[in-house]
């Protein structure tokens, strides 16, 4: 039978590949006949059977013929299925399959559909599901639509039999490779896929945490628990849910049982207590090598503890023995260092010569014979002012912390120093090799100088509040904050300041200690350069010249950070300064002949002598008279005359000629280290390749290896010295391997270096604003006519290359001139590979003198590497290139001899109505105050779940 055929007798067949077996639509059509069948129900309308209703609309007939008498074909008979059909293609409906419905006959009432094939023979039985009828809001029975639901699924199973029997199959083409291993796999379209992991602040755990708490949590002072019952008629309303804040998860109820329900977890429940906007709750904390600087936010000044703890010599073992440090000033010096004497004296010359200043020529026999004639006058206890009392006897193993340590004698006490007496980054002092066993000892003793100090700041705070005469003076907030009540159990907030270039683990410790041994709220860290720049309103780029007492910190901050490969810590300070005067007054007949400044006596003496005397000032350098007030326990109090000459002005100028320092330390020329300490207090190494992962600073390096710019006397050297800094890579040397040396580069010579390598880094443009803007603090920048000083000496180590105005410019070109020359390079490689792999070995080697011609070659290339030679080749090319352009450059610059063609140089003093040593304890407590700090504190519930990755989110610099 034709398809015009069967199209005119009525009769339709349904190919069964065309069936649509479409789960989802018949579960919609399915929801929707739930909804309607709801609806009637809820109505009360009887509505005819479905069998009925088909038995209205079609027709069934018959075929007498035996061969198709188990076929039942359905002929359209009724008028109104023909106009449905007509509406249905009018309304732009999407067209269904044409279900052909059929009778077998009046007792099981059941639709089925015949699937036709190419075989009339080959056709099957199978129930269908009736098309239903939405506007007749007739309802299934589920019973019936799983049953035809599983009808379906078995009849495409049989379809999909009969295909594979008849060989119509689907295959997938998979193609194996040659090799038989695994096939290649197929690169994923990266336009197609992307991720936003860890680029929302809701995603990291630590800044979600307080967030939720103060969603979730109502009321966060209520108990960590309460007891609640819940009874079975109460359990199953809907009304009653349970709040976000319960943290366990409940169980099916039953009758009578009493349940925990967590209003609050103990683990979060205490930083929600915690306001980080409150400046007044806020205790700024500065370690230092000498003293320790601590402070409420809001007050004018912090409480300066010395860095010093004594503690009885009977709470020491038998086995203890005491320091016999040597008394390097009563020692005849080696010639070396009248040598390295002389030459200061020369440098001091040239200055006085330059500014043409006078030098008296008796100048050092007057000096030398008045101090060996004169005698100490001794001074009554009444008129004494700042006498001393000293503690000789300890009183019942107390230990004495700050000013008091100070006030105790040698003979039965020993002096502890827990804070860093060392350069680096370090934090603990773990260069004392005789007090300190174990590192625990230094944590204790660390841990009761900033409890010492917050008794007192208390203390300070509560008689303030008292005198409410001085409320004038104060602001609002800091009124504020005195009214507020404190005492020992009040909790706090800190914010500690490291060294710019730190070492992890002492970082780590000092936090573990503040959160967990002394109970701060949240601690927040913050570098000394940037502290510097905070605390004197510097908000361009600036390089900070911290000289303290031990060591001298350099670092160039630039849009809010500091620049890492600008760092560098010089090994001499303050203190060096002072042994040095001491040893100057010694050779100039200075009436103290047991001077020893390794006593507490003799160093405050000494320190004394230095505040008094020491200047850059040229005016001042002359021969002129002084006296000092000398105490000594044990001793009379003594009025001492003497006279100084140039002593005033060479030592402090030893900053720019440091060798002369390694005399006067106790190692020489390494740095001393405990090694038991190190030990206990090892440095931080990456986990995966057990690399030291501290930070590295370029310029550290290179003072190390003593490779400085202003050495460079040739233009070429020194252009090929900063190109190679900047574009090979550098190892990571271990400093645990060998013992380190001090570095003891001058001062001057640092900064430029610092300087240079910040520009370089981050941009050459910003060296005029580096050297615009050198910012000095520390207390030994307290020397009258420092920054002038400062200022001569780098305007003669600085290179004439480095100070030309347009060498940002002939850089920048020269940089593009390189990429250019290793871009071309490397496409002559790659054509060159490529020729070199279009040859086919088609020819073999039929004689012997071939194959051994051939080993012959085979050696010279493994010899000489191809790579090599390209190397070679593109070196030579960048070394020709850069003598080029160099001599063009200088040629342009000669004739710009006038002072505006070069980088002014300008070091910045800190404002005259600050005190210099406490700018960064200044710029702490800004931060304390600004909205920032309030992404910046670390909890303890944050230390406790991440521990030190939480440093990674929580630091303005990349920790």
């Amino acid at each position: 039978m034709t398809e015009d055929e069967k199209k005119e007798s009525g009769v339709v067949y349904e190919d069964p590949i065309d069936i649509p077996i479409d789960n989802d639509e018949d579960e919609e059509d399915e929801e929707d006949e739930d909804e309607s069948m709801d609806s009637s129900e809820e109505t009360n309308v009887e509505t005819p059977s479905l069998d009925n209703q088909e038995d209205k609309a079609q027709g069934t007939i018959e075929s007498n013929d035996p061969e198709t008498s188990t076929q039942h074909f359905p002929v359209t008979t009724s008028a109104a299925e023909d106009s449905k059909k007509q509406q249905i293609e009018t309304t732009d409906e999407e067209p269904a399959t044409k279900k052909i419905k059929t009778e077998e006959n009046s007792s099981n009432q059941t639709a089925t559909a015949t699937i036709a094939g190419s075989n009339e023979d080959n056709m099957k039985e199978k129930d269908e599901t009736p098309k239903y009828d939405s506007g007749k809001g007739k309802k299934v029975p589920l019973h019936l639509l799983e049953k035809r639901r599983i009808g379906r699924i078995k009849a495409a199973e049989e379809f999909a039999k009969r295909l594979k029997k008849i060989g119509i199959e689907k295959v997938e083409s998979t193609t194996l490779p040659h090799s038989g291993g695994f096939g290649p796999l197929t690169v994923i379209n990266q336009k197609n896929y992307s991720s936003d992991y860890i680029r929302k602040d809701e995603q990291i755990f630590a800044l979600r945490e307080r967030k939720s708490l103060r969603s979730g949590v109502t009321n966060p002072t209520t108990t960590s628990t309460t007891q609640q019952e819940v009874s079975p008629s109460t359990s199953n309303t809907p009304d009653q849910t349970i709040q976000p804040s319960v943290a366990s998860k409940i169980a099916p109820l039953e009758d009578n049982i009493t349940i925990n329900i967590t209003s609050a977890s103990e683990f979060t429940s205490k930083n929600d207590d915690i306001d980080f906007s409150d400046a007044a709750s806020t205790i700024v904390i500065q370690p230092g090598s000498e003293s320790i600087k601590i402070g409420f936010a809001l007050d004018d000044k912090p409480l300066i503890i010395p860095n010093c703890i004594a503690i009885a010599t009977s709470r020491f073992n038998e086995n203890h023995q005491r320091s016999n440090q040597i008394n390097k000033l009563q020692i005849q010096q080696p010639t070396d260092f009248d040598t390295l004497k002389e030459n200061l004296q020369e440098t001091f010359k040239q200055r006085m010569r330059y500014y043409k200043r006078r030098i008296q020529s008796n100048s050092y026999e007057q000096v030398s014979g008045f101090n060996s004639v004169t005698r100490g006058e001794p001074v009554p206890d009444l008129n004494e002012n700042g006498k001393t009392s000293w503690i000789e006897t300890p009183k019942d193993d107390t230990i004495y912390i700050g000013e008091d340590a100070l006030r105790c004698t040698d003979t039965n006490f020993i002096h502890r120093k827990p804070f860093c007496c060392s350069g680096g980054g370090a934090i603990f002092n773990i260069s004392d090799d005789n007090n300190y066993s174990s590192i625990e000892e230094v944590y204790g003793d660390a841990v009761r100088i900033i409890k010492y100090a917050t008794k007192r700041l208390i203390k300070r705070r509560q008689d303030r509040r008292k005198k409410s005469e001085l409320y004038e003076l104060y602001t609002s907030e800091q009124i504020r904050a005195l009214m507020e009540d404190v005492d020992e159990h009040s909790i706090f907030k800190s914010i500690l300041i490291i060294p710019d270039t730190f070492e992890k683990t002492h970082v780590e410790n000092m936090i573990r200690l503040l959160l967990t041994e002394l109970n701060f709220n949240a601690v927040a860290l913050m570098q000394e350069s940037l502290a510097a720049c905070y605390g004197t309103g510097t908000g361009v780029s600036t390089c900070v010249v911290n000289v303290g007492a031990n060591k001298t910190n350099i670092a160039c901050v630039d849009d809010g950070s500091v620049v890492e490969n600008s760092c560098v810590t010089l090994d001499y300070g303050g203190d060096d300064i002072t042994r040095l005067f001491a040893k100057l007054l010694l050779m100039s007949n200075f009436p103290y002949e047991s001077w020893d400044v390794n006593n507490v006596s003799g160093w405050k003496n000494a320190e004394m002598l230095k505040k008094q005397c020491i200047t850059f000032q040229d005016v001042d350098v002359t021969t002129q008279s002084f006296n000092f007030i000398k105490r000594v326990p044990g001793e009379r109090t003594e009025k001492i005359e003497f006279k100084t000459f140039d002593e005033v002005m060479l030592a402090p100028l030893a900053l720019f000629e440091p060798k002369i320092f390694t005399y006067l330390k106790q190692n020489s020329d390494s740095v001393a280290i405990n090694k038991n300490l190190r030990k206990q207090l090892p440095i931080s190494r990456d986990p995966f390749t057990n690399i030291p992962n501290d930070w590295e600073s370029l310029t550290q390096d290179n003072c190390r290896e003593n490779k400085l710019y202003s050495d460079f006397q040739d233009n070429f050297a020194l252009i090929n010295n900063i190109l190679d800094n900047i574009l090979e890579n550098r190892e990571v040397e271990d400093p645990s391997n060998n013992d380190q040396k001090l570095n003891l580069i001058p001062l001057d010579k640092a900064i430029i270096q610092s300087i240079t390598n910040a520009a370089l880094d981050v941009d050459v443009t910003k060296l005029s604003s580096f050297y615009s803007n050198i910012l000095v603090i520390g207390g030994t920048s307290k020397i009258p006519a420092f920054d002038f000083m400062l200022t001569d000496r780098i305007n003669i180590w600085r290179p004439r290359l480095l100070s030309l105005n347009s060498f940002a410019n002939f850089y920048k070109s020269l940089l593009e001139k390189i990429k250019e020359l290793e871009t071309n390079a490397k496409n002559n490689a790659n054509v060159i590979t490529s020729n070199n792999d279009a040859v086919t070995p088609n020819n073999t080697k039929n004689d012997d003198e071939d194959e051994d011609d051939d080993e012959e070659g085979d050696a010279q290339a493994e010899i000489v590497p191809k790579d090599k030679l390209g190397e070679d080749n593109l070196r030579g090319q960048i070394d020709s290139m850069v003598k080029q352009e160099l001599e063009k450059y200088m040629k342009e610059t000669e004739a710009h001899t006038s002072s505006e063609h070069y980088l002014p140089v300008s070091v910045v003093p800190a404002p005259h109505d600050r005190d210099p040593s406490l700018m960064l304890w200044k710029g702490a407590t800004v931060l304390a105050q600004l909205k920032l700090i309030e992404e910046l504190y670390i909890t303890e519930t944050d230390w406790d779940v991440h521990g030190s990755r939480i440093l990674q989110h929580k630091c303005l610099f990349a920790y």
